[in-house]
């Protein structure tokens, strides 16, 4: 006879009440804040590595002699303009006011015009960034040269006689410091004329410009300003100094004969010894 296999008694199951909306927002907010906290802590440890290593490496600036950038120095002139901040190598790069130092000085150099602004870059590293004087002219001053700038400043250096660069003669007042202008209204007649010719075509043939006779103080008949061409010394009587003109043609004028002379014979001194461009307006005069 089988015997039925007996029942086990079912569980009760108990309905679990659920949990109030407000304790679900708390769990979540929980979680949130500690995922927050997980990766402010990671934030925090990232910075202050990064932290530790710009300590360092500023540490390793300051033991470091610095190192300048002159964005848009000439060509040449690079080493010059360092020469003169050669006494702030050796001094921190996190000094105060180093920046500062560095603009006065500049703004000192003989080869500086303007300084536009000082900043430092990466540790060690100062920019500056200024406008530069650049030679225009040779100046004779006894038997040494010299080289102003377009307004006529001395720059540094002495020199023996450069060809390729327009000679200024005749000067009669003595040498400036290095920065400064030259003083005279002779050399101030000659560099004019000289920006003058650096804009022509042809400035390559003219190697002088004399100014002994400037203003007439040597003979007021003669002709008071004078060039000098490449082609066995020849002699262009300019006249009066630019902007001195007195019944004689104008600086335009003058530039306009030479131009022509320069078109039709490949000469500003149409191949003449000597030519004067003073007297009349649409051609030049062989003197006798």
């Amino acid at each position: 006879m089988i015997q039925p296999t007996p029942r086990h008694p079912r569980k009760k199951i108990t309905a679990r009440p659920a949990r109030p909306a407000s304790q679900a927002r708390g769990a979540v907010l929980a979680e949130t804040l500690k995922m927050v906290l997980m990766g402010t802590a990671c934030t925090v440890g990232i910075w202050a590595l990064n932290r530790s290593q710009q300590e360092r490496l500023w540490t390793s600036a300051d033991q470091a002699p610095l190192s300048f950038v002159l964005p848009g120095v000439p060509s040449g002139m690079n080493e010059l303009v360092l020469a003169d901040l050669a006494e702030f190598r050796d001094i921190p790069w996190a000094s105060e006011g180093l920046c500062g130092l560095v603009w006065a000085q500049l703004n000192r150099s003989p080869w500086v015009h303007t300084v536009e602004r000082v900043s430092t870059a990466e540790p060690g590293v100062i920019v500056a960034h200024c406008t530069y004087r650049q030679p225009i002219a040779l100046v004779q001053h006894q038997e040494y040269f010299f080289m102003v700038d377009e307004y006529g400043i001395r720059l540094p250096g002495q020199y023996g006689y450069q060809p390729g660069w327009p000679l200024i003669q005749g000067v009669e007042q003595g040498l400036p410091e290095a920065g400064q202008v030259w003083p005279g209204e002779d050399i101030a007649a000659g560099v004019r004329l000289v920006k003058l010719l650096l804009s022509t075509p042809y400035r390559e043939q003219v190697v002088a410009v004399l100014v002994h006779n400037y203003g007439g103080r040597l003979d007021p008949v003669k002709c008071h300003v004078e060039l000098v061409t490449d082609r066995n010394a020849s002699r262009i009587l300019w006249g009066s100094a630019p902007g001195e003109e007195l019944e004689e043609n104008t600086a335009a004028q003058k530039l306009s004969i030479l131009s022509g002379n320069y078109r039709e014979h490949g000469r500003i001194d149409a191949y003449h010894p000597k030519i004067d461009i003073s007297v009349f307006p649409d051609r030049f005069v062989i003197p006798a």
